[in-house]
């Protein structure tokens, strides 16, 4: 995949965390290693927390701080602060 996508003349980055977002990168983690399909984010956190009851899902929103207690040098996420995403004006 990574040949095909030079030879179409798109950049490829060695690490997708590098800081240059453009371009393609291989990432063999999002794998299923078990039938080589590509995961998902669904598949990742949401499938496996969807039973969950103090699971709340709000979409248009933009996670501006985790908010967090430290007992006895235990962080724990206990909730998040979020503002509207920007609408674009157009």
């Amino acid at each position: 995949m990574i040949n095909a996508t030079r030879e179409l003349g798109i950049e490829t980055s060695y690490d997708q965390a590098s800081g240059f977002a453009l371009g393609g990168y291989f990432c063999p983690h999002n794998q299923d290693p078990a039938d080589e399909t590509r995961s998902s984010a669904k598949e990742a956190y949401y499938d496996t927390a969807r039973n969950r009851s103090n699971l709340e899902i709000i979409t248009g929103q933009r996670v501006t701080r985790i908010l967090t207690t430290n007992k006895s040098g235990c962080l724990t996420a206990t909730g998040v602060e979020v503002s509207p995403l920007l609408k674009d004006p157009a």
